[in-house]
């Protein structure tokens, strides 16, 4: 215990950044392991909501436990959340949000929401969370 607290402590004077507390290899393994998820996400979208890599003969209902379009919706936001990781640059960055901003419409569409109510309920909590009005470090830690 000694040992971790003297390590602790020799982080702590050494520190210039937040990333200096990040074990960046965990770090690029959760980033690694979080972007195969969304592309085996992707992948699934593409099988229940395309039938792609179905047997030719297939002749069965896409999904039959819940709304096609909820989850089609939400395998498609979870596979380009993943994809953002990959994006370089602002056009392909501005490719990625697009894709992400479409699965966010329908989503919203099936519920019967809009953009703008999501944002203004979204603003509503934040300044229930920022009593002062704006972003503290203090009270994004104390919620």
């Amino acid at each position: 215990m000694e040992n971790y607290q003297a390590e602790a402590l020799a982080t702590l004077a050494n520190a210039k950044t937040y990333e200096d507390f990040i074990d960046r290899t965990e770090f690029e393994r959760d980033v690694f392991g979080f972007v195969v998820s969304a592309a085996r996400l992707e992948t699934h979208k593409k099988t229940l909501a395309y039938g792609k890599n179905l047997p030719k003969f297939a002749t069965i209902n896409p999904i039959s436990t819940q709304n096609t379009t909820v989850l089609h919706a939400k395998l498609g936001i979870a596979g380009e959340s993943g994809e953002i990781f990959d994006a370089v640059g602002k056009e392909e960055v501005k490719l990625e949000c697009g894709d992400l901003l479409w699965y966010m419409a329908v989503l919203l569409n099936e519920y019967g929401l809009t953009f703008e109510e999501v944002m203004q309920a979204n603003i509503e909590k934040l300044k229930n969370r920022y009593k002062s009005g704006k972003f503290t470090q203090k009270e994004a830690l104390n919620r």
